[in-house]
């Protein structure tokens, strides 16, 4: 009994090295992870969409913030699209220091910029 129980305990303790070598050869051997943009974008403004509905009466919720469409998120710039010139200018004026401090609990050297869809909309 004593010699299965040794021979079960050696079985482990080598599949248990032979596992670590391969994880810390994996770990080592793996290229960086190169994030989409858009993606990346999409995944930050859903976060900070979400606290804003938290924050915001729904009203203002609905009228400034339901229609903005993350863009692409670069050198830590986020960049959103509303509908219209009107509605950039509002958020920014309005709404960009509260939106750039719910970035930065993401990464603190991120900041949003607001396009319109259509520029010659007003």
């Amino acid at each position: 009994m004593k010699k299965n129980q040794r021979l079960k305990n050696s079985l482990q303790t080598s599949l248990q090295r032979t596992i670590s070598r391969k994880v810390e050869t994996l770990l080592s051997t793996s290229k960086p992870r190169v994030e989409n943009p858009v993606l990346k974008a999409s995944k930050v403004w859903a976060i900070v969409s979400n606290q804003l509905q938290e924050i915001l009466d729904e009203n203002i919720y609905q009228r400034w913030f339901k229609k903005a469409v993350p863009l692409v998120l670069s050198k830590n710039i986020l960049i959103i699209q509303t509908p219209c010139q009107f509605s950039s200018h509002w958020i920014t004026t309005h709404y960009q220091e509260l939106i750039d401090t719910l970035l930065s609990f993401q990464d603190e050297k991120m900041t949003s910029f607001f396009i319109p869809a259509n520029s010659n909309k007003v």
